[in-house]
């Protein structure tokens, strides 16, 4: 409504009540910042009474006209009533708000002074909800690192109590064999060095044989038993099975190939060469139906190799869904597949990782056979020994593949032991298990001894002749068990010696490793120098002859020849094939 001229006059001098407080205030504020919380709510105090008589006065002057709510254009009498008071701020609620409004910028908290006092509260009040809450969810974001950290700890710590529990169990073994050891060498000592009192035995007979073993033999000299009956088998042998190659489109494999040189001399290339092998052997069939094996010519460590270098962390994405891709030709497009569930199909994993480069491995290609280098069943499902196969990797230096690297026989071998490859990996003390770092350590004083890691002073030449010219070719695990090492020693003549305890080697069913290279446990690491030196002359000649036999079995040659290592795997290959196909779709009566 309208008001008069002592109205209007009263309101001005109120106003001017509210800026002179206000100002007095703005001017205090910046030299007293720094003061206690009660000055500041006596201000405050101060600010607000002068608000409430302001609004006392208009509230009562405009109270006799009001508008009734809901009724356009009619005016009413409204209620005389007293304005509400409002409560002044209790001394926490005071300190309170002054410690907020402290740290406001000036142009706020003059805005906030523009209000009254309980909306001013009510701001002050949701201002430190809103700093409450923030603390709240700094707490519980500490909370959860703090419980993550302490899963993470306690899975680490039960890890490596499992390791422990494996290792006492190693060394329990160990320790047994050993007493073992001692027991029949002591057994062999006194048989042959018998009491004096004792009544004097008839001398054995004569030895047949010219080449009779000496009485001190070392006790695996039989074993090269397995490798001398497959002198003329290898050459000889005829594959009585058949296998049906799948002609996939040229994105699986060729084309690959063709854009990927480095598929083709890598260690991993098994899986280039096998497929071209098999298109030009006897082996194959263009029946499908007389075939007892299916091989799925795909390239994934090739292909995975070119998506590491443009897709980065999305490559192993990548490579998934291209073996659905391929896996979607054999499966839609055959019928064969069906028949056994994939049973008689074959598949390379040329790498250390298997069908890991497949992440959906299990759920689609669980049933087949793979022929892989990495036989470490540790490494979860990846490998079993009842259907899958252990192949050699891939080396393409002609001079090894030809056995021109393997002296001539009975050349002088100057260098004790021999190593030279990566020994401190960015994994650090995890790369190897630490074994090479270690074993650095223990034979860095010896001199007949070179362990050394890959340095541009020593090429690929050098290294083919330093371990033409050693007694023993030193191949301890790296990532994986299995290491393309042991297979370019045999073929330089050279004797693996192997530190991987989870090693599956292959052929084992028809090659007893033990007469071909030494295996060292990987807690022994340390000793390998002196657990070599202890091994006799005649036991390490007759392990150079073993390998002499059987080199070619692990070298892939170009072209194929009978007894190299395709001719080897489709020997093995043949050991998996089954009277009959059966699977869960076949049934019988």
């Amino acid at each position: 409504g309208k008001t008069d001229p002592a109205q209007e006059g009263y309101v001005a001098t109120m106003h001017g009540h509210l800026r002179d407080e206000e100002d007095a205030l703005s001017q205090s504020s910046g030299s007293d910042h720094d003061q206690d919380n009660a000055q500041w709510a006596q201000r405050e105090e101060r600010l607000l009474n002068a608000e409430l008589k302001q609004r006392q006065y208009l509230e009562a002057a405009c109270a006799p006209r009001r508008r009734q709510p809901g009724t356009p254009g009619l005016m009413v009498e409204a209620e005389t009533s007293k304005p509400k008071s409002v409560s002044r701020l209790d001394p926490v609620g005071a300190a309170l708000f002054g410690a907020v409004l402290r740290t406001m910028p000036s142009s706020l908290r003059q805005k906030l002074r523009a209000r009254d006092g309980a909306t001013t509260l009510v701001l002050a009040v949701g201002l430190v909800l809103v700093c409450l809450g923030f603390a709240l969810h700094l707490r519980q974001e500490v909370a959860y690192w703090e419980e993550l950290e302490s899963l993470v700890r306690q899975e680490r710590q039960t890890r490596l109590q499992a390791q422990s529990q494996v290792l006492d169990v190693h060394r329990a073994a160990t320790a047994q064999v050993r007493k073992y050891e001692t027991q029949m060498a002591a057994m062999e000592s006194s048989a042959l060095n018998p009491p004096n009192d004792l009544p004097t035995a008839a001398p054995c007979p004569a030895c047949p044989k010219s080449d009779c073993p000496p009485p001190d033999a070392h006790p695996l000299a039989s074993l090269t038993d397995t490798t001398q009956s497959l002198d003329g088998q290898l050459e000889d042998w005829k594959p009585d099975f058949k296998v049906y190659v799948y002609d996939l489109p040229a994105q699986f494999n060729s084309e690959l190939k063709s854009s990927q040189k480095r598929c083709i001399n890598d260690q991993y290339g098994t899986e280039i060469m096998f497929h071209e092998n098999l298109l030009t052997h006897s082996v194959r069939t263009l029946a499908p139906e007389e075939a007892e094996f299916f091989f799925v010519p795909i390239y994934g460590e090739c292909f995975l190799f070119r998506e590491n270098q443009q897709a980065g962390k999305e490559a192993l994405k990548n490579t998934n869904r291209w073996f659905r891709s391929a896996l979607s030709v054999v499966t839609q497009e055959h019928a064969w597949w069906n028949r056994t569930q994939g049973r008689d199909h074959v598949f390379v994993f040329a790498g250390a990782r298997g069908a890991h480069i497949f992440q959906d491995w299990k759920k689609h290609i669980k049933k087949s056979i793979f022929l892989t280098p990495e036989g470490d069943r540790s490494l979860s499902e990846q490998f079993n020994t009842w259907k899958d196969i252990v192949i050699p990797g891939l080396e393409n230096e002609k001079s090894l593949t030809t056995g021109k690297n393997r002296g001539a026989p009975g050349s002088a071998r100057d260098v004790f032991a021999f190593f030279r490859g990566t020994i401190h990996n960015k994994g650090g003390a995890s790369y190897s298990r630490g074994i090479r770092i270690k074993m650095q350590a223990a034979l860095e004083d010896k001199p007949d001894v070179v362990f050394k890691e890959q340095e541009p002073s020593c090429n690929k030449q050098c290294y083919r002749d330093t371990m033409r010219r050693s007694l023993f070719c030193l191949c301890p695990r790296g990532w994986s068990p299995w290491t393309l090492r042991a297979y370019q020693a045999m073929m330089s003549g050279c004797i693996p010696v192997v530190l991987a305890d989870e090693i599956e080697f292959p052929y084992e069913s028809v090659l007893d490793w033990r007469a071909l290279t030494v295996k060292i446990a990987e807690v022994d690491a340390e000793k390998t120098y002196a657990i070599l030196k202890a091994i006799p002359e005649d036991a390490v000649k007759r392990k150079q002859e073993a390998i002499a036999r059987v080199w070619r079995m692990v070298t892939w040659q170009t072209p194929t020849a009978p007894g190299d290592a395709f001719h080897a795997v489709l020997r093995e290959l043949g050991r998996k094939r089954r009277n009959f196909k059966a699977s869960t779709n076949t049934m019988w009566t």
